[in-house]
């Protein structure tokens, strides 16, 4: 082997290993899984680029005007990628003005429904094997927002 000294950055080719004696505060786990996901959201807009990937289509009528049921309309399942790397992964199902982010539509006329990445706290249901006071989960999603105009 080159026994050549090369100046670089290569912190992608590390990665920490947990020995059983070992004490990590909250924090360093936190820290470590950040940087772990932020080098996959890294990966993946190198891979994919942003945009939608498949679906988020706006379930229409035979007329093509939008299918619209207690004031909210369908979103078909969809997979997106956002600027960060996030995967905007919605099941699919009914959006109305109520679950709109953001400013809700004040006349009426054309907008653009985007959608965004968000996170919430969610409930412990024995996820990790840990106590309730050992572990916080937050559930990635998405959220929806109008904009004047087509865009």
């Amino acid at each position: 082997m080159d026994n050549t000294k090369h100046r670089h950055r290569s912190d992608w080719t590390k990665r920490p290993i947990f020995r059983d004696p070992e004490r990590y505060s909250p924090e360093r786990f936190n820290r470590i899984s950040e940087y772990h996901s932020g080098r996959f959201r890294h990966a993946l807009l190198g891979i994919a680029g942003t945009g939608i990937v498949y679906g988020y289509d706006v379930e229409t009528d035979e007329e093509g005007c939008c299918r619209v049921q207690k004031g909210a309309v369908y979103i078909t399942c969809g997979l997106a990628i956002d600027a960060c790397g996030h995967m905007l992964y919605w099941p699919g199902g009914w959006v109305g003005l109520d679950a709109i982010a953001g400013h809700r539509p004040e006349e009426p006329g054309p907008y653009t429904l985007r959608v965004h990445y968000a996170e919430r706290r969610w409930g412990h249901d024995d996820q990790c094997g840990c106590d309730r006071e050992e572990a916080a989960w937050v559930e990635e999603g998405v959220a929806f927002s109008l904009e004047p105009g087509c865009g």
